[in-house]
């Protein structure tokens, strides 16, 4: 008797655009998350419609710095006069808005397209914080903010009698 062995190579799918499996799904949550919160007033970003040119909520990184949290979000294209940064408890509640909309009556549009983009994000701490000591600042497109604990832990060596 012969035996042959078959060998298992790794096969390599290559997705055309717009044929990927889930981009349909993607596409009908997005419409029907938006729809149904719509349905309870304006929707500022907390559901996008991607396609009509809302961001999506901004990646935010949270630090343990031992006495602090360190918050860093990307926020592109806002000015900081536009950034809201609010802390109630432990919870840091981030939100902006960017309106770029420009008149001009010297132009007859057939269609115009204004962009709105807002978000609101919050974010929730693991430990109680101080509310009135929060720093924010906002450099080149990202938001800094300093969250100083409540009770931060300190170590302490105990003497063994």
């Amino acid at each position: 008797m012969t035996r042959i062995l078959v060998s298992r190579l790794p096969t390599i799918v290559t997705a055309v655009p717009g044929t990927e499996p889930w981009g349909p799904v993607d596409r009908l949550f997005n419409q029907l998350s938006h729809e149904f919160f719509s349905s309870f007033g304006p929707v500022e970003g907390a559901w996008p419609n991607l396609d009509a040119g809302a961001v999506a909520l901004p990646r935010a990184d949270v630090e343990d710095k031992g006495d602090s949290f360190e918050i860093r979000a990307d926020i592109p294209g806002v000015t900081k006069d536009k950034i809201d940064v609010r802390v109630q408890g432990n919870l840091v509640t981030i939100s902006a808005e960017n309106n770029s909309e420009t008149t001009d009556d010297s132009k007859t549009y057939v269609r115009r397209e204004r962009t709105y983009q807002g978000f609101q994000r919050s974010l929730e701490l693991p430990e109680p914080v101080v509310a009135d000591k929060v720093q924010a600042q906002y450099r080149d497109g990202v938001l800094h903010v300093t969250v100083p604990k409540a009770h931060p832990v300190t170590e302490q060596k105990v003497k063994v009698e």
